[in-house]
């Protein structure tokens, strides 16, 4: 009944606001939009006097449903708030309730542009699958901070800390994250640095596909250090150094290139810390002590065809090879000049 009251018998259509025709109502859309634009922020109280005031006079009972009717093309750019604290879910019950103690509620206009909006529903429809339950009867800014914010934090652990990236994903990221604190400012940066959603698209897709190249970047490093170009000829590799070195070194222990998932099995053991969690210090150190405990490893007398020989930083890897006759008289004469020359020399020099 009082929606045939309201709405229907003065052919008040929400779908075209722009086209009422019962003066009355168009006189007090007009009066609302004036007051929300002229006043971002106020109380809900003076809302209310609007529709009391001269020379509307509308019965209280009636302003919810005429306050959501007559401004529904703005619904998604008001927020309600009470002591500060942000009103979810504005359904019709909390409606009347903020009418009925309208002096306790304020509310905040936010003028979006055309363009702005129809950015803000490109971004809320690309990540409407990671939106939260709870926001479904929020504005659209909300449901698309929603999504956006909660695709990002289901990202592995590596994704989302690196800034081995490209900075346009690393400025995304960061704009993103600045969502949790202020959703409407951090969606109008993320519209003048990218313009369209499809961008976002584009970058959300690059992400996605992040880990799995990190994955392929680690395998690379270990090919690299062990001098091999797959997991076939580093098990093989893995077998040319003794099963007493595969105890004692970290490094061969960590290898097992029979695993289902070598090299999320492989990162565990070794650093301890699962792949998808390594930040970028995590890779520099793995690197860095790959290659030391590579280095130990060829530097021991474990291996049976080379010698390793260090100093500082440097080291030179020699072949064992049978010295010929030639070779054997050049080395005893050396042998034999050093000898006799150093007895005259301190042991230590």
């Amino acid at each position: 009944m009082i929606y045939a009251t309201v709405f229907k018998n003065h052919r008040l259509d929400i779908s075209q606001l722009e086209q009422v025709t019962y003066v009355p109502y168009k006189k007090l859309r007009e009066s609302l939009l004036n007051f929300i634009h002229e006043n971002k922020e106020g109380s809900v109280f003076e809302l209310e006097n609007i529709f009391t005031s001269s020379p509307f006079g509308i019965r209280k009972p009636l302003i919810p449903l005429l306050f959501a009717g007559l401004l529904r093309d703005v619904w998604e750019q008001l927020m309600f708030y009470r002591n500060g604290m942000y009103v979810t879910a504005v359904d019709a019950d909390k409606l009347y309730g903020m009418f009925n103690e309208s002096a306790e509620y304020q509310f905040v206009f936010n003028d979006y542009s055309a363009e702005f909006l129809g950015f803000v529903k490109g971004v809320q429809k690309a990540f409407q699958s990671y939106e939260s339950e709870y926001v479904q009867e929020q504005t659209i800014v909300i449901k698309a901070s929603s999504g956006v914010l909660n695709w990002l934090r289901q990202l592995p652990r590596h994704t989302q800390t690196t800034e081995e990236i490209n900075n346009d994903l690393l400025e995304f990221k960061n704009l993103v994250r600045k969502i949790e604190v202020n959703p409407i400012i951090s969606l109008e940066m993320l519209k003048e640095k990218f313009s369209e959603p499809s961008v976002l698209i584009e970058m959300k897709k690059e992400l996605e596909e992040h880990f799995a190249q990190f994955e392929n970047d680690v395998v690379a490093k270990i090919f690299e250090t062990f001098g091999v170009s797959s997991v076939k000829e580093l098990a093989r590799k893995r077998n040319d150094f003794s099963a007493n070195l595969g105890k004692r070194n970290r490094l061969l222990k960590s290898i097992d290139t029979e695993a289902n998932n070598f090299i999320s099995d492989f990162a565990l053991s070794y650093t301890g810390i699962e792949l998808e969690n390594w930040s970028d210090t995590t890779f520099d150190l793995f690197v860095r002590q790959m290659q030391n405990d590579y280095r130990d490893m060829e530097m021991s007398s474990e291996t049976k065809d080379t010698i390793l020989l260090g100093y500082n930083d440097s080291q030179k890897s020699i072949k064992k090879v049978e010295l010929s006759n030639k070779a054997i008289t050049v080395y005893e004469n050396v042998n034999r000049i050093i000898n006799n020359a150093g007895r005259s020399v301190p042991e230590k020099k």
